[in-house]
């Protein structure tokens, strides 16, 4: 049947409509989201027996496109050029933080162009008998680190364990130090495996500081009373519930983290396919 300019127009119109329909919902409805970029800490597994360059292929191989990891190799340049020959971006690398950093630690997160330098213990005083000001000093500390960076064109990021959950004068430490740390200048890196062990709830965080949560360490645990280290899927953490907050969150990196018993080339690629295949 012929049809006049009109109605052309007119159907054209719905159809594109329903276009748009079917491509939101592949992309944004809940249970729809996937992670489009997959990282990982170190990727080099215990039974990797020091091959980091085997290891990492393999890695990237799974299907891992970002890693957060030291240097390498005998080079900045010579490590990005075989990352980058394999497929995988560094977007984090860790740096020792303490009263007093060591000499050219930000020229070395600048020459390995990453995106964060993270501090994976900033606490130089004992977290024990930690007390307000010295926790006040870490954190003013972070921030003036964190202008640092700033300028030089990265971020820093703040990683938490277990013992940051412990009050202190009412309130948890990683809670004071989220907000004593300026959200411009530090990240947090959440570790997810710790705060669910010290008896937080991620997604109570997540509610209560949208935004600050830029990495994640996707790590999973086994069931009590061990709760030990397993591949991710294997354990007992609903992932599918957290990161279907990951938006308000603030989450930019999904970065993989298996330690101790869980690090092995099979639990790194387990691991991988069972995040390809989470639907949030």
């Amino acid at each position: 049947m012929k049809l006049d300019r009109r109605h052309f127009i007119q159907n054209l119109a719905l159809s594109a409509g329903a276009i748009g329909l079917a491509g939101k919902a592949l992309t944004a409805e809940p249970g729809q989201r996937r992670i489009e970029r997959i990282g990982v800490i170190n990727g080099v597994p215990r039974d990797a027996k020091g091959d980091w360059q085997a290891a990492l292929k393999q890695m990237a191989s799974f299907g891992y496109t970002e890693l957060e990891s030291g240097l390498r190799g005998s080079s900045p340049d010579e490590f990005l050029k075989f990352l980058n020959g394999i497929g995988l971006t560094l977007v984090s690398c860790g740096i020792s933080f303490g009263l007093r950093t060591v000499p050219g630690w930000l020229d070395r997160a600048v020459a390995m162009k990453v995106r964060y330098a993270t501090t994976f213990w900033p606490w130089y005083h004992s977290l024990d008998t930690l007390t307000l000001d010295q926790l006040n000093e870490i954190a003013d500390r972070l921030n003036r680190c964190g202008e640092e960076c700033r300028k030089a064109g990265l971020k820093m990021a703040v990683h938490n364990h277990d013992g940051e959950f412990r009050k202190l004068d009412g309130k948890p430490i990683f809670d004071r130090l989220i907000e004593l740390t300026d959200p411009k200048l530090v990240a947090i890196e959440l570790d997810i495996y710790w705060a669910v062990k010290a008896g937080a709830d991620p997604l109570d965080y997540f509610n209560r500081y949208p935004g600050r949560f830029e990495l994640l360490h996707i790590k999973d645990m086994g069931p009590p009373p061990n709760r030990g280290f397993v591949a991710i899927g294997d354990g007992t953490i609903n992932w599918a519930k957290i990161f279907a907050e990951s938006e308000k969150a603030g989450v930019k990196h999904y970065i993989v983290e298996l330690e101790k018993e869980a690090s092995t080339t099979e639990n790194f690629r387990k691991s991988c396919q069972y995040l390809q295949r989470l639907r949030f």
